[in-house]
């Protein structure tokens, strides 16, 4: 009776070699299954690979980080699982990657950041503290004086984002709803609580 063994980058199933799934790799002939071992950074992230990897070498960091090769006190193994010669790391903030094996991050345009690390593509980027978004506009303003602009804030005038983040009148000061980025300096300040547009004490 001959016998049929699996090729690297494949395991037997129902009688049939079938390639190990993605994020695996087997580098030898044999038919378990579990030969098909899955992808470890040094510092123990899971990792991608092709569908039939047959070396650990077809590994890669995933989407949101990028990959660094073993260098002493930089990428050294901090994790048991580890099965492969990289480190991965998360994109920082005011980064983004969508794509595997990278070896950096993009940087968002020039006044956007990303609220978290890890970010994925340039959608993830918004405009940051101190400045907002004009609607229909890729870039970024200055906050005008009297407004505070948190993290991701957008132009105050639009009418169709109800789930924007808006500029915010500072305490002491007052704007329009008509023109909300037009501040005044109210004479009382006690008056001008603050908050959106057309807001007074007392209502």
């Amino acid at each position: 009776k001959i016998f049929t063994m699996c090729p690297p980058g494949k395991y037997m199933k129902e009688g049939v070699c079938e390639a190990c799934e993605a994020g695996r790799f087997k580098g030898d002939y044999g038919n378990d299954a579990d030969a098909c071992m899955l992808c470890y950074s040094l510092n123990g992230f899971q990792m991608h690979s092709a569908p039939g990897s047959t070396s650990s070498s077809a590994c890669l960091c995933g989407q949101t980080y990028y990959q660094q090769a073993k260098e002493p006190q930089v990428c050294e193994a901090s994790s048991g699982l580890a099965n492969t010669d990289l480190c991965c790391r998360q994109c920082v903030e005011g980064t983004h990657q969508e794509l595997t094996g990278q070896s950096s991050c993009e940087k968002c345009p020039s006044g956007k950041t990303t609220r978290y690390l890890g970010a994925l593509n340039e959608d993830d980027c918004e405009c940051e503290p101190g400045k907002y978004k004009i609607i229909g506009s890729l870039g970024c303003a200055d906050c005008p004086p009297g407004l505070s602009c948190p993290f991701g804030s957008v132009d105050a005038i639009s009418t169709n984002c109800s789930n924007c983040i808006l500029p915010q009148v500072k305490p002491g000061h007052y704007s329009s709803q008509d023109d909300p980025l037009s501040v005044f300096k109210c004479l009382d300040p006690s008056a001008c609580p603050g908050g959106l547009p057309d807001t007074c004490a007392g209502g």
